[in-house]
């Protein structure tokens, strides 16, 4: 299959090379509008109480925090009791009613509503409720409208709320991206350099790799028309792209080579034999990669499956590059691929694998000891991982030259509510009425019982409008309509928090009032439907939704993983082996996530400030990314070596062998896989560092620690049973081959691989 392939793509490459330009060229079209397209990433759980409260407050009070932007207005010299102060508030209003772009719902303007709770507590200061009928991937696009719209002279205007965050929170990640990649460019082309010691070599990864990219962006921008995609989702892939695919190419490129010189300058023959052996392996890895993350999409949960679906083209587009492009452009290189040589013949000679030889021979001599010695570290690191707590994440690690930003903490400083409070909705049935004195005398107990709790700051419903008798003064009707339907069947709860929506203490507070709730549904509340709502009630129905599906997507993943390696390896023991060992790295990762991100270890270096736990999608997300990017690793190695074995049968020697062979392009792929992910600790969203760091920490245990000592001891131990397959599993190996089975490559003399590392 690689072999017909590769000699297809050699003999058409004029073609290949012809139509992947087209394909480049309207991918790339594609790609630059694909922020157009993406938005925050759906967090919110059709069917769950927290989504069903969401649908309450938009239809019954226009309240849904995805719909609802607040605009607050300050003027230091004027008071909210001023005319001139009030004249202004109203010019603002009356340009947002009048602007047909916004399609204003609803607007609350506290100076005329009497509602206290936005108008500042120095009383210089008013914030404005506006609510729209635009999809919030909509809103997010007039923010910038509104600001020009409610700029005032005299007056420091914030315009905040979800929309606003999300649309600040997609320019810094644009400018992360730009700034991480300015980073990690560079040194990937240095670190290419340093592996081939020539220019063209060099830059033929770095070429694919923006090609692969391209085609992923361009398919994120088809796929996010049919589906909510976050704005992580682009990271993710211009991150995810750099790495796979300059190690996909990297290691193309650098095996054309040797059989450049094996072949004795054939072109065609060094393309077919690299793509039988080397490329087989990429093939194998790259669905590795692929499978892993399309697990995501089992969450069905939106955001998750966007990022799933995101990840999973890039491992795709690379490996249609690298089995399609690839040989093209190699076959047109031929011994041009080592031109421009940028380093001495010396220096690349002395860097030859006989090094790595040593280790595994010096691992292999000792395997208890030096594999027990990994084993315990690896277990120690990944011990933290017992303690893990989740926080979805705060905004005092967010820029604060961000206006949403900016604007919440000036509205936490001068108001005596929140942007985003947890709001419990109620809905009497039957013909009862939430006005009856025993409904009231019910929600007056529920909000005594809310405040008792240490984290609520406050709490406001319907009952605080209404006198004991069941009457109301006009002052109280005014501010009665916030939290009750005019046919007095539908009420908001709301409870103002004192730690903002994302730390551990706001979650643990909404599980607590989710019990309150509860108790007080089947109690004092009893007939009426109460579902616990807003920003945090929506992030934990995400985490359970999320977790509620963990333990089926590894099942899958393991498995999909150990079959596929069962065809690339024909061994029982192997694929057993590659999928312990790559739990290990992963659990080794979130030890490490759990040290720096919650206990704050090295946080300063990282900038930024622990938030008690990490984001809740971060360790789901990096089991799929880890479990696919360290099978890379283990695939290659052991592909080196099942060829030595199929030409020798001895074990040791195939061990050594294969380290030999790839420890040097391992560590060349760990590094460039490492500066590709260093791009994520550099921006500002404390969620991508994490994600970065866990890659990072998990990339590089694989590749040292694990790679290096832990294979070759577990093999060494083993010995001829790591081949072992029974009898029956013989016979379907040798009648069933999906891939196809390239033939034992041919082992190099001392001669030829010096040969061809200084060509």
């Amino acid at each position: 299959m690689f072999g017909r392939l590769a000699r297809t793509m050699y003999r058409r490459r004029r073609w290949v090379v012809g139509v992947w330009v087209f394909v480049f060229i309207a991918s790339a079209a594609m790609a630059s509008q694909v922020s157009k397209v993406l938005g925050p990433g759906e967090f919110t759980i059709p069917g769950s109480d927290a989504a069903k409260a969401s649908a309450i407050l938009d239809h019954k009070f226009n309240q849904n925090d995805q719909k609802v932007t607040l605009v607050a207005l300050q003027n230091s010299r004027l008071l909210v009791s001023d005319l001139a102060y009030q004249k202004s508030v109203s010019t603002v209003v009356a340009r947002i009613r009048a602007d047909r772009t916004l399609h204003a719902k609803y607007l609350d303007n506290p100076l005329v509503s009497g509602n206290t709770q936005f108008i500042s507590k120095d009383h210089h200061a008013v914030i404005l409720t506006v609510s729209s009928t635009l999809a919030e991937t909509d809103l997010e696009q007039q923010i910038d409208h509104l600001r020009t719209l409610t700029h005032l002279p005299g007056f420091k205007t914030y315009v905040l709320g979800t929309a606003a965050a999300n649309h600040d929170y997609a320019i810094t990640q644009q400018k992360d991206l730009a700034r991480g990649d300015s980073i990690t460019i560079p040194i990937m082309i240095a670190v290419l350099l340093l592996v081939f010691g020539a220019v063209v070599a060099a830059l033929v990864p770095l070429m694919l790799a923006g090609c692969a990219i391209a085609v992923s962006l361009a398919l994120v921008f088809v796929f996010a028309h049919f589906m909510s995609a976050s704005i992580y989702v682009t990271n993710v892939v211009v991150f995810l792209g750099l790495g796979v695919a300059i190690d996909y190419t990297l290691f193309i490129v650098y095996r054309f080579r040797d059989e450049l010189v094996a072949a004795g300058g054939d072109r065609e023959q060094a393309v077919v034999r690299t793509m039988e052996t080397t490329g087989r392996a990429v093939f194998f890895s790259g669905l590795t990669v692929a499978i892993a993350l399309a697990s995501l999409i089992m969450t069905q949960v939106s955001f998750m499956a966007s990022m799933g679906l995101g990840g999973m083209l890039v491992p795709l587009a690379a490996l249609l590059v690298a089995m399609t492009l690839l040989p093209a452009v190699l076959g047109f290189l031929g011994p041009n691929v080592n031109r421009w040589r940028v380093l001495p013949r010396r220096f690349l000679a002395s860097s030859n694998g006989g090094v790595w030889r040593r280790v595994a021979n010096a691992v292999m001599a000792r395997p208890l000891v030096s594999g027990g010695l990994v084993l315990a570290v690896l277990l120690g690191l990944a011990y933290p991982l017992t303690q893990l707590n989740f926080a979805f994440g705060s905004l005092k690690n967010a820029p604060q030259n961000i206006e949403s930003v900016a604007g919440y903490e000036f509205m936490k400083a001068h108001f005596t509510t929140t942007s985003d409070p947890t709001q419990i909705t109620l809905q009497a049935h039957g013909t009862g009425s939430l006005r009856a004195l025993d409904q009231l005398a019910g929600m007056r107990a529920f909000e005594r019982q809310l405040r008792h709790d240490p984290e609520v700051s406050a709490v406001n419903g319907p009952a605080d409008f209404i006198s004991p008798t069941g009457q109301s003064t006009a002052q109280q009707r005014s501010q009665l309509g916030r939290y009750l339907t005019p046919d007095n069947r539908t009420a908001i709860i709301s409870v103002v928090p004192r730690h903002e929506v994302g730390t551990k203490q706001n979650s643990d507070m909404v599980r607590r009032i989710r019990t309150v709730t509860q108790q007080f549904g089947q109690g004092a509340l009893h007939g009426d439907t109460l579902y616990v709502g807003g920003a945090s009630a929506n992030y934990l129905a995400f985490d359970e939704a999320l977790y509620s599906k963990f333990p089926l997507i590894i099942a899958t993943v393991l498995i999909l993983t150990y079959a596929f390696l069962f065809f690339a390896f024909r061994s029982v023991f192997l694929p057993f082996k590659a999928v312990l060992l790559n739990l290990l790295s992963v659990g080794a990762a979130y030890g490490a996530l759990q040290l720096v991100f919650q206990r704050g270890i090295g946080s300063s270096v990282l900038g930024f400030s622990p938030e008690g736990g990490v984001a809740e999608w971060v360790p789901l997300f990096l089991f799929a990314f880890l479990f696919g990017l360290s099978m890379d690793y283990e695939v290659f190695l052991l592909s080196r070596m099942r060829e030595h074995w199929l030409a020798t049968g001895k074990n040791r020697e195939s061990v050594a062998y294969g380290l030999e062979k790839t420890g040097r392009l391992i560590s060349s792929a760990a590094a460039i896989m490492v500066i590709a992910f260093a791009g994520l600790l550099a921006g500002h969203e404390v969620q991508m560092k994490e994600f970065g760091f866990g890659l990072i920490a998990s990339i590089a245990l694989d590749a040292t620690l694990i790679r290096l000592i832990l294979v070759p001891s577990i093999m060494e131990l083993m010995g001829n049973a790591n081949w072992w397959l029974p009898g029956f599993l013989q016979r379907f190996a040798q009648t069933y081959d999906p891939f196809g089975d390239g033939a034992p490559a041919a082992i190099e003399t001392e001669e030829e691989e010096l040969e061809s590392m200084t060509a």
